[in-house]
Parts: structure tokens; C-alpha cells; sequence
């Protein structure tokens, strides 16, 4: 997320001059200062993520792909891939900490086949 003027800020300052902007507060089509909205942000997000796809479809892609991103992507993606509407005041889903989730295309596109797996740190 582009989180604009606020991006590296310590939080008590972010207190101060931006009182009570956060990520679920804001509208759907209001940015963060300088920075981008929710809708931006999950569009965003869906787009690099259909056109990964497409790539591997295509063959552009040669082998498995391997993504490593941050929870709120993961999250976009769950609603995504679950063909449910995303709001920045979404449900978010359990994500842990450095889990592995496994999407594969099947007869009916797109889907998570493995979610949140943590047998790694086992």
C-alpha cells in the first residue's frame, strides 16, 4: 500500500498531523496524502496478479512462480480468487506470519489450493 506522506513516519507523529487516518478509515476513493487509495490499491494488487497469471497461461511464464508479499496482498487475493467484494473494512483473513499459500489453475480458473500453511517452521 501506498500509504504517501505517512510512509516511514513514527506513529506518534502520524498522531499528529494526520489524526485519524488510517486504512479502514478511509474511503474507498480517498488516498492516503500523497499516496494511493484502497481502490487503487486492490486494483492494483488484481491486475499484477491476473497478468501473473496470464503470463504462466501463456507460457510467457516457463516454470512455477513463486510471489512474496505481505499479508494485505494475501488478503486482496483470498477475496480475489473467492470472487467475494473487498472493502478496506473487509474481514482479514488468518494469515500467519511467513505462511505459504498455494494457488493453481483448475477446470474452473484460478484458486487457492493450499492456504496458510506453516509445516515449514515445524
Amino acid at each position: 500500500m501506498n500509504n504517501g506522506d505517512l510512509a516511514g513516519m513514527p506513529n506518534k507523529e502520524a498522531e499528529v498531523k494526520y489524526a485519524g487516518v488510517y486504512f479502514n478509515t478511509l474511503g474507498m476513493d480517498t488516498p492516503f496524502p500523497g499516496g494511493e487509495s484502497p481502490r487503487n490499491f486492490y486494483y492494483r494488487i488484481c491486475t499484477s496478479f491476473r497478468d501473473l497469471c496470464r503470463g504462466i497461461e501463456e507460457q510467457k511464464i516457463e516454470s512455477n512462480a513463486l510471489l512474496v508479499t505481505l499479508g494485505g496482498v494475501i488478503n486482496i487475493l483470498y477475496y480475489l480468487l473467492g470472487n467475494q467484494d473487498w472493502t478496506n473494512t473487509s474481514e482479514f483473513y488468518s494469515i500467519g506470519n511467513t505462511s505459504v499459500h498455494t494457488v493453481e489453475k483448475g477446470l474452473n480458473g484460478w484458486k487457492f489450493s493450499s492456504m496458510n500453511m506453516m509445516s515449514h517452521l515445524g
